[in-house]
């Protein structure tokens, strides 16, 4: 049961991921990337390098918080429906860390695969754990 529920999360988030890395390509990370770095830059006429990535990394773990600590169901739904792009921060740490180069068209699919991977494993573990972590204590207690 409890497996299940993470693979069904899995393969939600692993589809979600599908379409918009396949389809939209790169288009989310560079609608994030405008918003933390290019947003702060304007309003504060600084220029932001790893400060936007840390300022990325902050608000993702301030909704994965919140997801873990709330217990309404539509703030957890939209601290959820936050968490999906700001992966894309992830995604930009791990194409930092261990960058692939798009040669041909499959290694543009293998880095499709690795970037839905990621995020996903990710976010099945986030929304697992801080979605059902109270219906597994209930079912404890």
């Amino acid at each position: 049961m409890i497996k299940d529920r993470f693979l069904y999360i899995l393969g939600l988030s692993s589809f979600v991921y599908f379409v918009f890395d396949f389809f939209l390509e790169d288009t989310i990370l560079y609608v994030l990337g405008a918003v933390l770095w290019g947003v702060p830059a304007v309003l504060f006429d600084i220029k932001l390098d790893s400060i936007g990535i840390l300022l990325g990394v902050l608000i993702l773990l301030l909704f994965v918080l919140l997801l873990y600590k709330t217990k309404n169901s539509l703030v957890k739904f939209l601290a959820i429906i936050f968490i999906i792009p700001l992966l894309y921060v992830v995604d930009f740490i791990r194409m930092e860390l261990f960058p692939i180069d798009i040669e041909d068209v499959y290694t543009r699919y293998f880095k499709i695969v690795i970037s839905v991977l990621s995020k996903s494993i990710i976010m099945s573990i986030i929304v697992y754990y801080g979605y059902y972590r109270e219906k597994m204590k209930r079912l404890n207690s």
